[in-house]
């Protein structure tokens, strides 16, 4: 069989990959995406959309599971983004023959240049067993027909209290089991409070300092066994923060050098072999969806001889959708006392601003810390829609703002973004 050509093939259509081909399109470079299940991968179609847009719902007074109508049309939207650009799209999972020939479902392609953008899947961690039916994945939860009328989660990191805050408000009677001695463990317990004691308020019943070690099925439901001999019986167990990478079929037949855990990559995201990247969850660099979005979107220009795209991010922007949000970007004064670095910090309650005022806020604050010379270090929020007020904060701190730049600087008023202005008033 011939194979079909194409300039540069992307295999994968999650974050990464999708906004990878859009761009690399309309770049002028001949592209191919390749997807061997439903457009928009983990990101769009299981993990960051769909329990964003659960929790959109409930804040709306409408909960419920992701709709998969509304997935659906997600999907339509993308495959209308692609082809509008001159994306070809191919169906099927992509292997490589050689490092230039990939078979894709029944095709031959040949590409000059190939993105790895397979992404990550959920792991479970020792003694537990996804089974798509009683111990679930957040992408198993997405695709149930109805919300589990009872749930254990294990893990309260950013993923399992995310899901205890949806299900919780879908009325699901929720255990959230957490082997440390706190909820989101590493984050600072004032940004942490506000969740627990939401979570509480939900009803969430909190199992601080245990460990799950395992999880069988028992009648309709599941029973996980706890350290130290005590059992939990539930409908559904979840087990959350863990992912492997998926790595394509025959790297070793292209030459391109991995692990179990990630595809190696260089500053420019090239693999072992030249020709082949690797960006996002894949390659272990950086696991959040904006920095695999980052990545495809600039990897086309260094393609074409621009700067490459950071390979490191020493001041990620990042949020958890809980209830409320956490947001912000830098460091966090858990991580500058264990650092033993000297710092200032201010809070600003979120009411007190004019604009809080006018919604009639009651909750909700900004915290920025910044070092002895007035650089800033680190800016937090906590309060619902958080992370639309700290999408910006990655920017400051990686230019190196200052106290005083910022200071002197305009903010539209009245708006919620004055409490940074507050805050650094104060430090």
């Amino acid at each position: 069989m011939e194979a079909e050509r194409t300039e540069l093939l992307v295999l994968g259509s999650g974050p990464a990959g999708y906004y990878c081909a859009l761009q690399a399109a309309r770049a002028g470079f001949r592209t191919a995406l390749a997807e061997k299940a439903e457009l928009g991968g983990t990101g769009f179609r299981w993990g960051c959309l769909p329990v964003k847009m659960g929790l959109d719902a409930q804040r709306q007074g409408r909960p419920a599971l992701p709709s998969p109508i509304r997935l659906r049309k997600v999907e339509g939207r993308l495959e209308e983004g692609l082809r509008a650009a001159g994306v070809r799209l191919l169906a099927g999972e992509a292997s490589f023959l050689d490092a230039h020939t990939l078979a894709v479902g029944a095709r031959r392609v040949s590409a000059q240049t190939v993105v790895i953008a397979t992404g990550s899947r959920p792991a479970a961690p020792p003694g537990l067993t996804l089974d798509g039916r009683r111990v679930l994945s957040h992408a198993d939860l997405v695709r149930q027909s109805r919300v589990p009328r009872s749930a254990a989660i294990v893990g309260a990191d950013v993923e399992g209290v995310e899901l205890a805050c949806l299900l919780a408000g879908l009325g699901a009677r929720v255990h959230l089991l957490e082997q440390e001695a706190e909820i989101l463990p590493g984050q600072d317990r004032d940004l942490a409070g506000p969740v627990q004691a939401a979570l509480e308020g939900l009803g969430v019943r909190l199992h601080l300092g245990t460990r799950v070690v395992s999880a069988r099925p028992a009648g309709r439901g599941a029973v996980a066994s706890l350290a130290g001999g005590g059992e939990l019986a539930v409908e559904r167990v979840l087990a959350t923060g863990l992912r492997a990478p998926n790595l394509p079929g025959g790297l070793a037949e292209a030459g391109v050098v991995c692990d179990a855990a990630r595809i190696p990559v260089d500053g420019h995201f090239r693999t072992s072999v030249s020709h082949i990247y690797a960006i996002g969850d894949v390659n272990g660099v950086c696991g959040m969806a904006h920095a695999a979005i980052q990545q495809g979107l600039l990897l086309p220009g260094t393609l074409r001889g621009a700067p490459a795209a950071p390979a490191d991010f020493p001041s990620p922007p990042r949020a958890l959708f809980t209830v409320p949000e956490i947001a912000g970007a830098g460091l966090q004064e858990r991580e500058l006392q264990a650092r033993g670095l000297p710092f200032r910090a201010a809070t600003v309650q979120l009411a007190d601003t004019w604009r809080g005022l006018s919604h009639g806020l009651r909750e909700g604050f900004l915290k920025a810390l910044a070092a002895p010379d007035g650089r800033l270090l680190g800016i937090w929020v906590c309060a619902e829609n958080a992370s639309e007020l700290a999408a910006p904060y990655g920017a400051l701190l990686a230019r190196g703002a200052t106290v005083e730049e910022v200071r002197r600087s305009l903010f539209i008023h009245p708006t919620l973004a004055e409490a940074l202005l507050e805050a650094v008033r104060l430090l």
